[in-house]
């Protein structure tokens, strides 16, 4: 009994063995051949096993207190024939699995396999080669449709994910620095650029159609709540619990005689790896009239431009973006008809759409509004200026000029730049009837509030200065660092914030 105990451990350590240097000696074209060679292998180890089994069995059920030892000691797994299993396998944990097989809608595709698989890598940070090793087993185990390396799992999420949205590429001139349909010649007439080599490609953006999205969703929804004009003055509405609340909404709903939508405007930077400074800018656009719970769901949003990168893009060229949206908004205010789904099912609508509003961080902001970088003089887009800067222009002679002459030019340009409140350019969203630059951007949580107020807060409640003051935190920073480290943070936290104790 000994030995073939001792026999069974071997076979079973040479079956391990040959199956991991199966998996390594796949790049080296040998992968059928020791495919062939596992299957004999396995064959031969299950029939020992099931031998071993059977006079495992006889023994146990002499009295011999020494193969009784070894019955206790050792927990087999089951290899016997399915007659054999049928006797011991619960007639419920049948009929489960029967009954979740017959659930089952449609069998796994390769598609869901891909998913599953970068869901995986995502969640556990797995790397490429890691996934190339679970698809080489999933294939050893005959898994039907399993991918069989990480490029074919990106190849069937790009087949099943095509997009049906009217995409549109623009190039933008590097000469006169406006928007071409073209990338080697500039489509504006007063421009004559061509592309020539060396020089490298224009930049290029993607725009999708606003309104075929727009209808998708009107036709889809039964979220959607139209607000009615009312003789309630806006002064008179004490509690705003939503956007359609306030004053400008209401305004709004008096000056126009139609249905009307509202749109809020988003856009920011994603930064698909942390190594580079390459970012895509997508520009999105939600439905203030959907209720709130749904209003943000992936379903209902709006997708209407996307800069690829490969960096952050340039105030010229977020304007060039922009540009070529607003001639989309411009055609949505006229009004178009709109099939909208309700209750006794499809209601056709004569609706106008507006942005009237944007939302966005400080730097994006910034961006868009063609204003300096948050940090920088006159980077708050709260700033009013009074009154037009009217300069007055003077011959300048054609000789160089002195260092005198040179200082006082610069402190005029200077002057007139101060007199302009950090304004670089003017803002694109203004061509669009009821989007106001001076209250349509609202204010920022993260750089304004957080940044700003919560900062402050957090120097009072933890800095030692105030440590005898009432409000202060500075005797328990011990207990708050603790607590703030036993937290659990989601796996996409790039980094757990830094302990209390640093806090200056």
């Amino acid at each position: 009994m000994t030995e073939k105990m001792a026999d069974w451990r071997l076979n079973r350590k040479n079956f391990e063995y040959r199956r991991r240097m199966m998996l390594l000696a796949k790049a080296n074209g040998r992968f059928l051949k020791e495919c062939e060679q596992l299957n004999e292998g396995l064959t031969q180890w299950a029939q020992t096993t099931t031998n071993f089994i059977n006079e495992s069995i006889n023994i146990a059920a002499s009295p011999d207190d020494q193969s009784q030892r070894y019955n206790d000691d050792y927990s087999l797994p089951n290899f016997t024939s399915p007659t054999r299993n049928e006797s011991y396998e619960p007639q419920d944990k049948q009929n489960i699995l029967s009954t979740s097989s017959d659930s089952l809608s449609r069998p796994i595709e390769k598609v869901d396999l891909a998913a599953t698989l970068v869901a995986l890598k995502n969640r556990h940070s797995l790397s490429a080669v890691c996934i190339n090793d679970i698809c080489s087993l999933l294939c050893v185990l005959n898994v039907p449709g399993a991918p069989r390396s990480w490029f074919q799992i990106k190849k069937a999420l790009d087949k099943s994910c095509a997009s049906t949205l009217d995409r549109t590429v623009w190039w933008i001139c590097p000469s006169c620095k406006k928007v071409s349909d073209n990338k080697f010649t500039c489509s504006n007439a007063n421009c004559s650029w061509r592309f020539a080599p060396p020089a490298s490609m224009p930049n290029y953006f993607y725009t999708f159609n606003i309104r075929d999205q727009l209808s998708s969703i009107l036709a889809t929804t039964a979220d959607m709540y139209l607000q009615k004009r009312t003789n309630v003055t806006p002064h008179s509405v004490l509690s705003m619990k939503d956007i359609v609340d306030g004053n400008y909404y209401r305004k709004l709903l008096d000056e126009e005689s139609d249905d009307i939508l509202t749109l809020t405007m988003s856009t920011d930077g994603i930064q698909p790896f942390k190594s580079t400074e390459k970012s895509i800018w997508p520009v999105t656009f939600i439905i203030n009239e959907i209720k709130r719970k749904k209003r943000f769901s992936f379903q209902n949003l709006i997708l209407g431009g996307v800069w690829p990168g490969p960096a952050k893009p340039k105030r010229f060229e977020m304007s060039a973006v922009l540009e070529t949206i607003i001639v989309q908004l411009k055609e949505l205010e006229k009004g178009s008809y709109f099939e909208c789904c309700s209750d006794a099912g499809y209601v056709s609508r004569f609706l106008k759409v507006f942005l009237i509003c944007a939302c966005m961080d400080k730097p994006a902001q910034a961006l868009v509004q063609n204003l300096p970088e948050p940090t920088a003089k006159f980077g708050c887009g709260r700033c009013e200026i009074r009154e037009l800067n009217d300069i007055e222009i003077e011959k300048i002679n054609r000789h160089s000029l002195d260092r005198k002459g040179k200082r006082q030019l610069k402190q005029k340009l200077i002057k007139n730049k101060e007199s302009e409140h950090g304004i670089l350019d003017p803002c694109v969203l203004r061509q669009l009837t009821y989007f106001g630059v001076g209250f349509s951007f609202v204010s920022d949580n993260l750089h304004n509030v957080y940044q700003g107020v919560t900062r402050k807060l957090l120097s009072l409640w933890l800095r030692a200065d105030y440590k005898r003051e009432d409000w202060s935190c500075f005797n328990h920073i011990h207990q708050l660092s603790s607590m703030l480290q036993s937290f659990r943070f989601p796996s996409t936290t790039g980094r757990r914030p830094r302990s209390l104790l640093k806090f200056k």
